[in-house]
């Protein structure tokens, strides 16, 4: 029982640490394989003595002897007879309980007389692992210690004859641990039963795929039967050969049965990272290619070339400036195009500090913007070996004809200085003053452009293909007096900012397609002079403001669906010298204030509604040399007052309900050149006073109602041969025309 205390003794030490544990375990293991070599040749002599000894071998231990003796390298017949004598003695001995302690090898320098094997003969070391196998009853651990290899010789000599000489091996370790069948108490192995529930069950504890050693204990551990029929407290002793050297001996380890190993291991869970994983990057590679397709089929935009030595020098800043940067991000715009001829083409290569530069500019602008489908009639830019002066073909003449006349010009978008550019005009200071290009069948939309240009007096572009809405920005053109955009294609209504452009003083946009009526606001030109909306369709009426434009001198309202009375303030005009309101749908009387207008000398109000009678005060414009008032619906006499106005040429009032005689007095007016006085009730002759002024050299349309009436009938008036150009039908409304 020293074998007991001895391990009750050291189970009282202090337990040691981790890191002292392993490297007794690694002295212990060295120390183990350098005795192993040399009890090999003591181990074959021994058996005999160690199966004597015991009281009883279990199979085993007779499975432990002949490995044991295999390994020191005896014969095949000295192994049988081992064999036998130890089964002979287990059966004779089977009742009894046997227990294992520790063998104890001594080592000398002969060798064995049977297996001729060297014997160390050093009895200071153990060439054994001291190890005890049992439950620890308070942690539920199986522990594996190894015994202390510094016993006294007198406690080792006690210990060998309290213990059985027997040898096992690391499969008896695992069968008393509790790894195999259990042993009964009488030495027979039983099947396995499992652990009730409520009792200790070893367990192991796995770190990172090698068994985590326990801490080394010296002697036994604990106390008590472990259930199996042996001792917790003895320590077997496990032989290690010089073969077996290099075999790792598992310590024991901790067991949970609930334990699961880690995450990172489970097979399925690292399938799913992988596939997320691959996944997350083919989402990732394809948004970034997404992206980048619909970004540039979006955005559209060529890659940017390297700017230019011009373009570094800060010109497109200045450009930028005047029309703003989102009108030069589109490289295709009219802008752009422009400030690219500016900046890389024009062959005058300004510098950004040029006093001409933003000038220059603009009309690069106005004519880009009115050539994208055709050139100008002349003076376009220069192409090939063409110089940059031009034949500028200029409009002269519209009526009855159209005529040009050709003049030495130079060309736009040339070498030459904008002012010398054909129908541009400039000052003194070289700033541009007028654009006059009438009848170069420039097509486009105006360029609002132009507005930025802030000492221009007068813009000229009649007679081209001009469309879309007339620009309102011209109306901030502080210096701006003449605006002429008549017979262009232009459509929608007048913009009413020009009726506040108070600077304005002629203003012609006729014979286009406008719309719209004309607002009260056209009393606040006060210095327009020239007004002219004719051949549109504009309706509405006259407004009364007409009366505060005290320096209107000429208008034209003709030809539109303007309805409505004559205001009588237009009696207040007392500078207007031409008024046109023929062919609209006018209806009411005519004013009497309209004999007011003392400079009157162009009067046009045929073709409307007008009923009434002519006002005496009518007959007071000394000026008048065109009367029309033909084609109306006025019941009225001639006054002989028509005497005074001795610069009448054209009197016209054919069909109306003129009656009465014509007076003599019509034979005053020398200059008279066309009478027209059919279609009226007018009775009586033609005086002879005015019939003296037929002639090549006076009248020359005289038109009356000396027909026949309905072909048969006599005529309402009497006209002396040679007087009458054309003697009319009153009743057939037809005219025979006389030729001479």
């Amino acid at each position: 029982m020293e074998g007991k205390d001895s391990s009750t003794q050291n189970s009282q030490a202090p337990r040691r640490s981790n890191h002292t544990d392993a490297a007794q375990t690694d002295r212990t293991r060295s120390s183990t394989s350098r005795s192993s070599r040399s009890s090999n040749t003591t181990r074959s002599s021994n058996a005999s003595a160690a199966a004597a000894a015991a009281p009883g071998l279990t199979q085993l231990e007779q499975d432990a002897a002949s490995k044991t003796r295999a390994r020191a390298g005896t014969t095949s017949s000295s192994r049988q007879d081992l064999e036998d004598r130890i089964a002979a003695k287990t059966n004779k001995n089977k009742r009894t309980t046997t227990t294992s302690s520790t063998s104890s090898v001594t080592s000398s320098s002969t060798r064995d007389s049977k297996t001729n094997v060297p014997v160390n003969n050093n009895t200071n070391k153990k060439s054994v692992v001291g190890v005890t196998a049992g439950t620890n009853n308070s942690n539920n651990k199986l522990v594996y210690s190894h015994d202390d290899l510094n016993k006294d010789d007198s406690h080792r000599s006690k210990e060998k004859m309290e213990s059985s000489q027997s040898f096992c091996d690391h499969d008896k370790l695992k069968s008393t641990a509790g790894y195999d069948a259990p042993l009964s108490p009488g030495g027979e192995q039983k099947d396995y039963v499992a652990p009730r529930l409520g009792e200790s069950v070893p367990t192991m504890t796995v770190a990172h795929g090698r068994a985590t050693e326990p801490e080394l204990e010296y002697g036994t551990y604990g106390g008590g039967n472990n259930g199996h029929g042996f001792d917790d407290n003895l320590a077997i002793a496990v032989a290690v050969s010089g073969e077996e050297e290099d075999h790792f001996i598992p310590a024991a380890i901790e067991y949970d049965p609930d334990s699961k190993p880690p995450i990172f291991r489970n097979r399925r869970f690292r399938f799913y990272i992988i596939a997320g994983s691959i996944l997350l990057i083919a989402i990732g590679v394809g948004a970034a290619l997404g992206a980048m397709s619909s970004g540039a089929a979006a955005n559209n935009e060529p890659t940017a070339a390297p700017l230019t030595e011009r373009e570094k020098l800060g010109i497109k800043k200045q450009l930028i400036t005047v029309v703003g940067e989102a009108n030069l991000a589109d490289p295709t715009s009219v802008h752009a195009r422009a400030a690219n001829w500016i900046i890389n083409e024009d062959p005058r290569m300004l510098d950004p500090e040029a006093d001409n530069l933003i000038q220059r500019f603009v009309l690069a602008i106005f004519y880009l913007s009115t050539t994208e489908r055709k050139p100008w009639l002349s003076c376009n830019p220069p192409v090939g070996d063409e110089t940059y002066e031009c034949n500028f073909t200029k409009l002269a003449q519209v009526f009855p004809e159209v005529m040009y006349e050709n003049v030495k010009w130079g060309r736009w978008l040339s070498y030459e200085h904008e002012c010398g550019w054909a129908g541009v005009f400039c000052d003194e200071f070289n700033q541009t003053r007028a654009i006059e290009l009438p009848g170069q069948e420039i097509r486009g939309t105006f360029p609002s452009e132009i507005a930025l240009m802030p000492y221009l007096q007068s813009l000229s572009f009649n007679w081209n293909e001009l469309y879309g809405t007339m620009p309102s920005e011209l109306a901030s053109m502080k210096h701006l007096l003449n605006i002429e955009l008549h017979y262009n294609f232009f459509t929608g209504q007048v913009p009413p900012e020009w009726y506040g452009a108070q600077a304005l003083q002629r203003v012609n946009f006729a014979g286009n397609f406008l719309s719209g009526s004309i607002p009260t606001e056209i009393g606040q030109l006060s210095t327009m002079k020239g007004f002219f909306s004719f051949e549109n369709s504009i309706a509405g009426t006259i407004p009364t403001e007409i009366g505060q434009m005290k320096f209107l001198s000429f208008t034209r309202w003709g030809r539109n669906f303007m309805t409505g009375t004559m205001p009588s303030e237009i009696g207040e005009l007392e500078k207007i010298q031409e008024l046109w309101l023929h062919r609209n749908q006018f209806t009411g009387e005519l004013p009497s204030e309209m004999g007011n207008m003392r400079d009157m000398g162009d009067l046009r109000l045929h073709f409307n509604l007008w009923t009434g009678v002519i006002p005496e005060e009518h007959y007071n414009m000394p000026q008048l040399r065109r009367w029309d008032l033909y084609d109306c619906n006025i019941t009225s006499t001639i006054s002989t007052m028509i005497g005074q106005m001795s610069n009448l040429q054209t009197y016209r009032i054919r069909e109306n309900n003129f009656y009465g005689n014509i007076p003599t007095e019509l034979g005053d007016l020398s200059g008279l050149d066309s009478l027209w006085l059919h279609q009226n009730d007018l009775v009586g002759s033609v005086p002879k006073e005015l019939c003296a002024l037929r002639g090549p050299s006076g009248i020359t349309v005289l038109d009356a109602d000396c027909g026949p009436t309905n072909g048969v009938g006599e005529p309402r008036l009497e006209c002396m041969m040679g007087c009458c150009t054309a003697c009319c039908d009153t009743a057939t409304g037809y005219c025979l025309r006389e030729t001479f």
